[in-house]
């Protein structure tokens, strides 16, 4: 089996045990996203190493975005819209 093959399907499960566990108690253990974060890695050493900085960069910037986006609302209304989980997953994800 090709490697991106298995590293599909390894993101997928792990994204549908994000979504499940996130849909149940509405919450994204940082362990999950971790995973995602060592998978996305993983993959990129495996199959193009040199886009490596490049992703990580995308990662960081996307979560330092909603981050952003998290604070302004939460100081606009005085609460909080965006968890930090999902700020984590999708700066995990990024990658």
């Amino acid at each position: 089996m090709p490697v991106v093959a298995i590293f599909t399907l390894f993101l997928l499960g792990l994204l549908c045990a994000i979504s499940h566990v996130d849909s149940k108690w509405m919450r994204i253990p940082d362990k999950l996203s971790v995973l995602l974060l060592v998978g996305g890695l993983a993959f990129w050493l495996s199959t193009d190493a040199e886009r490596l900085p490049v992703q990580m960069f995308s990662g960081i910037a996307l979560a330092s975005m909603l981050m952003l986006i998290r604070f302004g609302h939460s100081t606009l209304t005085g609460r909080i819209g965006l968890g930090l989980g999902d700020v984590k997953m999708a700066g995990a994800g990024a990658v």
